[in-house]
């Protein structure tokens, strides 16, 4: 069975790979994602198939949720996928023919019923509330129960509310998060590998390339890391407490320390708060949130950075980068190019 987790990821390369078509560093890695397991492969062409395919499965759409429940569980309708259908050979070769000429048949159901399966699975993963801000623009959404949350530049959420637990994925971006208490459901936010359970607490998920960065504002937080089940907490949980941080990263033991708490959620403020930042991490927090693009060509120093600026004061960086020695900043249509300066022969 492949895992619920794995299905979310194909439905975000989904959507991901419509936004940005021909995007080559988004396909490199999609691309990586595929190779990681068959699983993945199989889980991103159920999300095609239900796109695709659904309608010449239910053209009228007259089948409700609990029908095509039924229809996935009936044992005449499903086909093991992992063991291939072989046709019995009859003792007359009449039989033996109509069942090699059903055999397309076989298989068209078998891939009726994938789609149906994948659609059980994928449609109320599709059909939740997806939030999304676009460069500059900052967000506040109240949930349903009351809690709150902040969404920085370039963001997208996506929220999914049951009886039993209110759970929010971060699927690109930061997000700051203001949980109101609710003993009857567990407030749960997924952003890659990392996972954080909250109960009555203030905390902000940033959500980079590399890896995720949890912060506590106030409260505790339980984070996981890894794709085990949202039921397996909490074994392997990293306990954080107000005043602390964690990254998650792939393939990294993620370590709870002291945490800037000012600098972590100074975006919430209009702020941008470096500390020995590295120059290629200050150029993408100022691209989230300015339409004029910094660009940094190849041998230029990634040299840290200590400075705090205004997120719409984008002349003020541009200009600091000026006063650097070692550089040289030029308009290049609708960017601004960083370069190095050539070494003297």
């Amino acid at each position: 069975m492949i895992h619920g987790q794995i299905f979310d990821e194909a439905a975000e390369w989904f959507t991901a790979l419509r936004e940005q078509p021909g995007d080559p560093a988004v396909q490199d890695r999609f691309v990586a994602w595929l190779r990681i397991s068959p699983e993945h492969v199989r889980a991103y062409l159920g999300i095609i198939a239900l796109w695709s395919d659904l309608p010449l499965v239910d053209a009228e759409r007259k089948l409700d949720a609990d029908a095509l429940t039924a229809m996935a569980r009936a044992d005449i309708n499903v086909v093991a996928l992992d063991q291939p259908v072989v046709p019995a050979v009859g003792r007359q070769s009449g039989q033996a023919g109509i069942r090699r000429r059903a055999w397309p048949r076989v298989m068209a159901a078998a891939c009726a019923v994938l789609v149906v399966v994948a659609a059980l699975i994928a449609l109320p993963l599709l059909r939740a509330p997806a939030y999304v801000t676009g460069i500059g623009e900052l967000r506040t959404l109240t949930l349903p129960d009351g809690s709150k949350v902040e969404m920085n530049a370039q963001s997208r959420i996506r929220v999914r509310f049951s009886e039993h637990e209110r759970a929010l994925d971060l699927l690109s971006g930061q997000a700051m998060f203001q949980v109101v208490k609710d003993p009857q459901r567990v407030f749960l936010v997924r952003s890659g590998q990392a996972q954080v359970r909250a109960v009555g607490t203030r905390f902000d998920v940033y959500r980079k390339q590399g890896g995720t960065v949890v912060t506590v504002v106030e409260g505790r937080v339980a984070v996981t890391s890894g794709s085990a089940p949202l039921d397996a907490l909490p074994e392997g949980e990293i306990l954080l407490a107000a005043g602390e941080q964690v990254t998650i990263e792939p393939l990294s033991v993620p370590l709870p320390k002291a945490a800037n708490v000012a600098a972590a959620t100074a975006w919430t403020r209009g702020q941008l708060m470096f500390n020995s930042t590295p120059l290629s991490a200050v150029v993408e927090e100022f691209n989230r949130h300015n339409r004029k693009r910094l660009v940094i060509d190849e041998g230029v120093d990634d040299f840290p950075i200590t400075a705090v600026f205004a997120t719409t004061d984008y002349d003020a960086l541009v200009e600091f980068l000026r006063t650097q020695p070692d550089l040289t900043v030029r308009a290049d249509g609708d960017s601004i190019r960083v370069s190095s300066l050539p070494t003297p022969q």
